[in-house]
């Protein structure tokens, strides 16, 4: 036996108007809406993988950076890496992940213990930022 569902309303006035004709209520049924099944979208997901490793001059002195792979026309891959130490950012690569630690490892040593920003050398005004050239 098929349940069908009628509204309120249309209960209400159905029983009202049996009332005002002494008439025996008839059970109302409504047309049975069909069901379509459920469309399958695939949702991509918008997410952006971000890879953190820590860099290190000393133990006391660790800092998170991050590391982004990619691959040349060759079809070799690059690691490619950002730390921010203190007021300064460092970006460095490699071909390997153990590469581009011992290059952020060393140019965080020599910033924080050499001061390696200290010098004011030589460098470039580019859209009123300036940027050090090592």
């Amino acid at each position: 036996m098929k349940t069908f569902f009628c509204s309120v309303n249309q209960l209400w006035s159905h029983l009202r108007h049996c009332a005002q004709k002494r008439q025996k209520p008839k059970l109302l049924y409504m047309k049975e809406k069909k069901k379509e099944p459920p469309e399958k979208k695939k949702k991509k997901l918008n997410l952006e993988i971000t890879e953190l490793f820590l860099v290190k001059s000393e133990w006391d002195r660790t800092f998170f950076a991050e590391i982004v792979r990619d691959k040349t026309e060759d079809g070799k891959t690059i690691n490619r890496g950002s730390v921010v130490v203190n007021e300064g950012k460092i970006w460095s690569a490699g071909e390997t992940q153990d590469e581009l630690g011992n290059y952020l490892d060393d140019i965080c040593t020599m910033k924080l213990d050499f001061g390696l920003h200290d010098n004011e050398g030589v460098s470039s005004k580019i859209a009123e930022e300036k940027y050090f050239h090592n």
